[in-house]
């Protein structure tokens, strides 16, 4: 408004030409001209009142929405409501504007026709209040009115849009954030032999007072690969932030909430190793971490860009590239400012960074499981012990490569080593109950040295059901001929092992029906008897008896 106010005194007061007053003011003689008709136009002259502030000037000149109130001004609102729905474009709402000037306009409907009332006098036609509201008459100010072309409807609707909500412009103190997130844009790595192609996610982070940015490629957005890509940001950084900034994804949080979202636990375990905090950003508000998204914006241009017409065959190739030009980005100058992320971040956030923790953090997943009736849980596919006394209760598990933990009631009661069997089992003794123990107390070696000291015949039938049955089924046979031992003693479970050996029927069921019975003792052979029955046996009948049966008569 200074410059125009002394294009002005220039041209009346001065009474220069406008080459003159390009030359003096530094502005093109074309602008200047325009002020000058604007002005006119307007009805602003020389001197300037002393009540009209530079606010009121502008206001004159330039916030005008039509000319003389020739021109039908748009709602907005309602614009901006009808944007909402799918489908519908500033261009088809200015269409439909310019085509039906029925739609809603600006202003209560009273304006409206007090408006129209004012031009239909203006134009000598005689209408009462009455009148004013048919549908006739608005015609009547659809011709009487002009309508905005569709660059100027666009314009005013943007500037419009602009005053609807504001941004607080955030200040970020050094060293005090580190915003992450993931690009969106991925980068292909073929498989050498097959030449499949697997997309690879790129990591992004950024200081929030430098910019300083640190980026690289994992295969998927899994907590492991998110919490790892943090890693090796703060180890690129040399240091740890305060505060570390992340979206809602599900590597971050379970439960996404404005005031109190819950930080996955493995990150939350993590967040405790290095001692910052975690305070996601709020769902769909990416202007929480705007730093970032402009940090992607020019990871995805200044770094994806180059690397689009390359071929990479494994991450740590693709890895390599990005760190070189990591390397260039954050070295570049800055527009507008006489310095380098880098140097910024030497200055600013690298003094104020906490120092690395000098373990290693030792990444571990957490799920929440119920034991089963045979008191195990099953961890990725393998079954692990618990007490016995937890049988169907809930639990906690802690697994990493190496370890996997059971936690019951903040209390562990249960640590074994991690197995990659598929369907096996680990299981700890002490878990187990008592009678439990003594069951797998039993092995193959052992019945064996038991069956020994009861007897040939006994050893003969342990070692059949062991060889000649699968392990399990007959493991069971052979447990089930000691405890028919016990109950029946050693003697006589040796000589019904005998008697089913000659009758070659050597199950548990046909040994212990041969118990039951008292058949043991009914040996097929014995060396006192006689080789062949007695002639006066009772059930002997000799050539007499059938003699006899022939002077039968049969009636």
């Amino acid at each position: 408004m200074r410059k125009i106010k002394e294009i002005l005194r220039l041209k009346y007061e001065c009474l220069l030409s406008h080459s003159q007053i390009s030359r003096s003011c530094k502005v093109a003689k074309g602008t200047i001209s325009n002020y000058c008709k604007l002005a006119e136009a307007r009805g602003l002259k020389w001197p300037i009142p002393n009540d009209l502030d530079d606010d009121a000037i502008y206001k004159l000149l330039f916030d005008h929405n039509g000319d003389d109130g020739e021109y039908l001004k748009p709602d907005f609102a309602t614009i901006h409501q009808e944007l909402k729905r799918k489908g519908v474009t500033l261009q088809l709402l200015w269409e439909e504007y310019s085509n039906n000037l029925l739609l809603p306009t600006a202003g209560a409907a009273e304006e409206r026709d007090k408006d129209l009332k004012f031009k239909l006098e203006k134009e000598s036609t005689h209408l009462n209040d009455e009148s004013i509201q048919t549908k006739d008459c608005i015609q009547i100010k659809a011709i009487t009115s002009k309508v905005y072309s569709y660059a100027r409807y666009c314009h005013l609707y943007r500037k419009w849009a602009k005053k609807l909500k504001t941004s607080m412009r955030q200040q970020h103190q050094a060293g005090e954030k580190l915003f992450v997130d993931y690009s969106g844009k991925t980068m292909s790595i073929y498989n050498p032999d097959t030449g499949e192609a697997k997309e690879a996610e790129i990591f992004v982070a950024a200081f929030g007072a430098s910019s300083f940015t640190y980026a690289e490629a994992s295969y998927s957005q899994s907590s492991a690969s998110w919490i790892a890509s943090h890693i090796s940001a703060l180890e690129y950084f040399g240091g740890a932030p305060a505060i570390i900034v992340p979206d809602n994804l599900r590597s971050a949080t379970t439960i996404a909430c404005r005031y109190d979202p819950e930080l996955n636990r493995s990150y939350a375990a993590f967040a405790e190793h290095y001692n910052l905090s975690i305070v996601p950003a709020r769902s769909y508000k990416p202007k929480d971490k705007a730093i970032v998204e402009n940090s992607v914006l020019i990871v995805q241009r200044w770094i994806l860009a180059r690397l689009r017409n390359l071929k990479f065959f494994s991450l740590d190739e693709l890895n390599q590239e990005i760190k070189k030009l990591l390397e260039a980005l954050n070295h570049k100058q800055l527009k507008n400012f006489n310095t380098t992320r880098h140097e910024l971040f030497i200055t600013l956030d690298k003094p104020l960074l906490q120092a690395l923790p000098s373990t290693e953090f030792c990444y571990a997943e957490w799920q929440i499981k119920r034991a089963g009736l045979d008191y195990h849980v099953e961890v990725q596919k393998h079954y692990y012990s618990v007490p016995y006394v937890l049988a169907q209760e809930q639990v906690e598990v802690r697994f990493t490569h190496k370890v996997v933990e059971i936690i019951y009631r903040g209390k562990r009661v249960a640590s074994h080593i991690k197995s990659d069997v598929i369907r096996g089992v680990t299981t700890d003794n002490t878990h187990m109950p008592k009678a439990h123990q003594k069951y797998k107390e039993w092995s193959a070696i052992k019945l064996l040295n038991w069956a020994d000291t009861i007897g040939i015949s006994t050893k003969i039938v342990i070692t059949n059901h062991l060889e000649n049955k699968n392990h399990e089924a007959g493991f069971k046979v052979c447990l089930g001929i000691n405890v028919l031992a016990k109950h029946y003693g050693d003697l006589r479970v040796e000589r019904a092992c005998c008697k089913a050996i000659s009758i070659g029927a050597v199950g548990y069921r046909n040994i212990k029906s041969i118990l039951d019975k008292n058949i043991e003792n009914q040996l097929a052979v014995n060396e006192e008897e006689p080789s062949s029955l007695p002639e006066n046996h009772a059930n002997l009948r000799g050539a007499k008896y059938y003699a006899n049966l022939a002077n039968v008569t049969i009636h």
